[in-house]
């Protein structure tokens, strides 16, 4: 059934339910498609067009106005189904004024009822037929619930109303959708306002201004047209022309004089994430389009008021742009007696193109060219081609031969096939290339360069590298190189400080050349030192040491300690000193009796840090062997039954805060020194007269802190009582 059909159906046969006749897909879809509204639902195109917008919900009226000198047109659409059902029965109200505050009702626009449509001109007048078809086929427009069930196919019918009014003035008044001011001047300026008695809020009354002078429509601007193979693509300009038309009309004619349009309906185009960006409309032209053969065009512009504009001219001629189809190489090969080449072929006659003009067989040393002819032009019942090499082949002349056909049409037209290869016996090996050059980068890619062989025949080049000279090299890539620069990235955590590269070419033979000089490239050091290791923390001399085991790395150019007091509520580790190289620390900076721990690392010349040394704790801890007491002397006095003690005594300065006593200590013959006499800290000497005679007396002097800490008795002074 023919959509023209399908649409009188609508109207005539009993009003069959519109809202059935949109939603099948089989038909009502492919013809809403075909119009060109399939994606008009998504969003507007421009701005000056009434076709509607859905990426945002109730927009509100839109109010288009012209100017003719005896009257006023305007244009206007509902935002949506359900405000159009609505507006069917209560009309849109127009207003009218000379501004915008004196504002007076001058109409309220209804549809025009069915009995009163004039369906004598339906024939011509399709769109005012499907117009009439969309208002009044059999939709239940008293149930909102219903109308929101079925939103699409609903949708669709308002869809189909504002574009058929696009195309037609008087289906935009069967629809509702016009209304004609003929109570105007020319020259004056009016204001207009259309709105819906249902509806209060401001947005659902639109306003317009214009001015009583007819402005005639311009032809469409910027309209070419560009060759194609029996077809053209026509193009006129969006920018231009996209704010002045909804759709457009093209016309074709064969001598200038008779134009007939090539579209059964008119062009619409919309907006899309695809065709943001593109410059231009364009429709190709295929419909029975002879190549050579020139062809006239005319291109109208349609806006919402069913205008038309003036014709905007081109022509356009077809031209053959299809290359003949080449023949398939079969067979080539060379024989080394004969020095001949022996290329076959064959020719594919049913898909040969009637205007095929000649081939030629073609010959390069590389697959990729350049190749230059080497036979005279061939015809279609040519299959073999015999191509003498010479009787002296040189090293020049070993190696691979490519050949491939070149098919050209009477348009000039031109395609090849694609290659075979021949190899004429190759036993020399090619040139090495004299000198191989490289660097590695700061992000680890080492980037290679070397000259190309002399060698003419050389397909491409190998590159090797090892971690020494003398080792067996590796391949870097598992496939032939065939440019002179190779790079890669290396994995540099290597223990080897240097990286060495050869190379060798190849060619077509598979000869390969001797390996190129070696090329030496430095590592860049991204390997960290070996981190140094604090094996023991002790006392010694009143002084906090560390046993240290310095990094072995032989590029160490520091080594860090840092300490932390875990005594103290800061326990954030701080640098306490920097060496090259040391195994025995003084911490002087140590404080009597306060818990530390220590850790090391080292830095190398590049900067490249190891990691921290397992923690080891410490105390500087004063014992007895610090404490010493000097210059210890006994001497009997006159009285021979005293005797006199003295002594010196230099408290350490970890100690000088300390509280301290001296302790006398005696005993008699043998036996060892008690505890005998306590004295303040400021007395040096001490006179003890309870002595007998004739008994060896022992004396001993010791410090003792207030804390327990004492010296020992390391200096026993005797003396015997006479």
């Amino acid at each position: 059934m023919s959509k023209l059909i399908i649409s009188i159906a609508i109207v005539c046969s009993g009003f069959l339910n519109a809202k059935d006749f949109l939603s099948n897909p089989s038909e009502s879809e492919t013809y809403v498609n075909n119009l060109g509204i399939n994606k008009l639902v998504q969003q507007r195109f421009y701005k000056d067009t009434l076709i509607p917008s859905r990426t945002k919900a109730n927009e509100g009226i839109v109010v288009l106005a012209k100017a003719y000198n005896d009257s006023i047109v305007l244009r206007f659409a509902p935002p949506d189904y359900a405000f159009w059902v609505r507006a069917q029965k209560s009309g849109f109200v127009v207003k009218r004024g000379k501004d915008s505050t004196s504002l007076k009702q001058i109409a309220i626009v209804f549809p025009i009822p069915l009995k009163q449509i004039d369906t004598s001109n339906f024939s011509k007048d399709s769109f005012s037929l499907m117009a009439t078809g969309l208002l009044y086929g059999n939709v239940d427009r008293s149930q909102i619930q219903g109308y929101m069930k079925d939103y699409r196919a609903n949708q669709q019918i308002l869809d189909m109303s504002l574009l058929v009014s696009e195309f037609s003035a008087n289906a935009a008044h069967i629809l509702g959708f016009r209304y004609v001011d003929k109570d105007v001047r020319p020259g004056e300026t009016y204001y207009y306002e259309v709105s819906n008695p249902v509806y209060e809020n401001k947005k659902y009354k639109a306003k317009t201004k214009i001015k009583n002078e007819y402005k005639s429509i311009r032809a469409p601007y910027q309209f070419n047209i560009s060759t194609g193979d029996e077809q053209l693509t026509l193009r006129w300009s969006k920018d231009y022309n996209g704010r002045a038309f909804t759709y457009y009309m093209i016309e074709r004619s064969d001598d200038n004089k008779n134009f007939y349009p090539i579209t059964e309906r008119p062009l619409v185009f919309y907006q899309s994430e695809l065709s943001k960006g593109i410059p231009d409309f364009s429709y190709i032209d295929s419909l029975n389009l002879i190549n050579d053969t020139k062809y006239y065009y005319r291109l109208l512009g349609g806006n919402s008021f069913g205008e038309f504009s003036p014709a905007a001219l081109a022509d356009g001629t077809p031209k053959d742009l299809t290359p003949p189809s080449p023949p398939k190489i079969t067979y080539a090969s060379y024989d080394y007696k004969s020095q001949l080449f022996n290329i076959e072929w064959e020719n594919d006659f049913d898909n040969l193109s009637a205007d095929f003009s000649y081939a030629q067989l073609m010959v390069a040393r590389n697959e990729k060219g350049p190749y230059a002819a080497l036979s005279e032009k061939l015809g279609p019942t040519d299959f073999n081609y015999i191509y003498n090499l010479g009787t002296d082949v040189t090293e020049e002349m070993e190696g691979p031969y490519f050949f491939r056909i070149e098919c050209y049409d009477q348009s000039g037209n031109k395609s090849f096939s694609e290659f075979e290869s021949a190899f004429v016996s190759d036993f020399t090996n090619p040139a090495v290339p004299d000198t191989l050059i490289g660097s590695i980068d700061s992000l680890s890619f080492v980037n290679i360069q070397w000259p190309k062989s002399s060698s003419k025949d050389v397909r491409g080049y190998w590159l090797y590298w090892a971690n020494s000279p003398d080792a067996e090299f590796s391949l870097v890539s598992q496939t032939i190189l065939t440019d002179t620069t190779y790079k890669y990235y290396i994995e540099e955590k290597s223990l080897t400080k240097n990286i060495y590269y050869t190379l060798r070419a190849e060619d077509y033979a598979y000869n390969r050349s001797d390996a190129a000089i070696v090329l030496k490239l430095k590592r860049r050091d991204v390997v960290p030192p070996i981190t140094p290791m604090i094996k023991a923390a002790y006392t010694d001399s009143l002084k906090l040491k560390l046993n240290i085991i310095p990094s072995g790395s032989d590029d160490v150019r520091i080594n860090q300690l840092f300490r932390r007091d875990i005594d103290s509520k800061d326990t954030t580790w701080t640098l306490l000193d920097s060496f090259p190289s040391m195994s025995i620390y003084s911490d002087h900076k140590a404080v009597l009796n306060t818990h530390y721990e220590y850790k090391m690392r080292a830095i190398d010349s590049t900067g490249n840090i190891s990691t921290f040394s397992v923690i080891k704790g410490g105390i500087l801890k004063a014992t007895s062997q610090n404490l010493e007491i000097k210059d210890f002397k006994i001497r009997q006095t006159k009285n021979s039954n005293e005797v006199e003690l003295s002594w010196n005594f230099n408290p350490p300065k970890e100690l000088k805060d300390k509280k301290y006593k001296f302790i006398i200590s005696r005993s008699t013959g043998q036996d060892g020194v008690k505890y005998y006499q306590e004295l303040n800290a400021e007395m040096n000497s001490y006179k003890d007269s309870k002595l007998n005679n004739g008994v060896l007396y022992n004396y001993a002097v010791s410090v003792k802190y207030e804390d327990g800490l004492s010296s020992l008795n390391r200096d026993i002074k005797s003396l015997l009582i006479q």
